[in-house]
């Protein structure tokens, strides 16, 4: 080390090996996410998203919350990332407030709070 050649083994325990979707969960209902972007957001007449969340009626989740992103690696693993939508309320993930134009990476098992609700994000076994 120090010598400028360097090799740095991560290993990643978020993989999912040729998987080519994930999953977001509300109240034990599992929503598909598929490679490419998606768009979250609650279910209603004028959807404006991908994916639609049933929350009963609650509406502190906006029609087009958030977008989360599946990236397929070299090593065929996928990547979730997540940025803000078009809303009036706050996403958090995993504590962590978006703001903006913030990404952040989704590992497997990461909360997210949209509004009052409160998903989960999950590779497929």
């Amino acid at each position: 080390f120090g010598n400028g050649s360097e090799t740095m083994l991560v290993t990643d325990f978020n993989k999912a090996p040729q998987a080519n979707s994930a999953f977001l969960v509300y109240e034990n209902k599992r929503y598909e996410l598929k490679l490419g972007r998606n768009t979250i957001g609650r279910q209603s007449s004028t959807p404006q998203a991908t994916v639609q969340i049933d929350t009963h009626g609650d509406k502190t989740m906006s029609r087009f919350h958030a977008v989360i992103e599946l990236v397929r690696m070299s090593d065929m693993s996928i990547r979730a990332i997540i940025s803000n939508g078009s809303n009036k309320n706050s996403t958090y993930v995993s504590g962590i407030l978006l703001n903006g134009n913030d990404k952040l990476i989704l590992n497997n098992g990461s909360e997210i709070k949209m509004g009052n609700l409160l998903l989960r994000y999950e590779l497929p076994v």
